[in-house]
């Protein structure tokens, strides 16, 4: 019941937000669901994979995510700070790269504001089986009753948000890269680095600061990146639909 309510109920009121806002030309419920299901899965099982194999190699990607998952802090040494910054990096590059491939030459992407949604399907496919994955590792360490229901909570409600934003972001500015006349990457790398820098701003207040802070900075991050993204959607330059042969397969 914990799983159900903590982990997949956030997910379905989260696809279906953002998909509610996609009045003018409705994405394919079957694409969501495969960039979702199939997409969001790759990208949480590479970052899974290569991060238990960089943990052999550099222990401080271990250190970083036990800290992260548990609100353990570590010491601010040179190669935790390396991986920290790594890892991040990996998140955000892998999730753009499957976001890009899935859907950049798809013929129902007619809409800038389609990026956004396409990078929210995504995100929480991505978040939705890393967060799966937690929770196996909460009941390995017999967390049980209301702790476990909090160290879910803090991975259904913070992380999920943050990936949901961060994704949205790059598929917006990957939807503002296809319809410009400006096809050159600049688009692309703005919309990374943003990613990037609030990824790193909301591990960072978790990892490091043990205050007011590790709490108040996610906060300020998911009020005002959800608020972001929906303003972006609701511009009506961002929901204009192009309908140019050259844009389909």
């Amino acid at each position: 019941m914990v799983y159900v309510l903590l982990i997949i109920a956030p997910v379905i009121f989260w696809l279906w937000f953002f998909r509610s806002q996609d009045v003018y030309d409705e994405e394919p419920k079957a694409m969501i669901f495969k960039l979702f299901l199939v997409w969001g899965f790759l990208a949480s099982f590479f970052t899974i994979s290569l991060g238990l194999y960089l943990d052999k190699l550099l222990p401080s990607f271990g250190q970083v995510s036990e800290s992260i998952i548990f609100n353990q802090n570590n010491v601010l040494s040179t190669a935790i700070i390396a991986g920290f910054f790594f890892s991040v990096i990996i998140e955000e590059f892998t999730k753009f790269i499957v976001l890009w491939i899935a859907t950049y030459y798809s013929r129902y992407f007619t809409q800038v504001m389609d990026g956004v949604i396409y990078g929210i399907s995504v995100a929480l496919g991505f978040a939705f089986f890393e967060n799966t994955v937690y929770y196996f590792v909460f009941l390995s360490k017999n967390l049980g009753g209301m702790e476990l229901i909090i160290n879910v909570l803090g991975r259904a409600v913070g992380p999920m948000i943050m990936h949901l934003i961060t994704t949205g972001i790059v598929g917006l500015y990957l939807g503002r890269k296809k319809f410009s006349r400006d096809h050159s990457n600049r688009y692309v790398i703005k919309g990374l680095s943003i990613a990037i820098a609030i990824h790193v701003a909301f591990n960072f207040s978790q990892l490091f600061f043990d205050n007011v802070f590790s709490a108040v900075i996610p906060i300020i991050i998911v009020i005002s990146g959800v608020a972001y993204l929906v303003r972006e959607i609701s511009k009506d330059e961002n929901r204009m639909i192009w309908k140019l042969s050259f844009l389909r397969k």
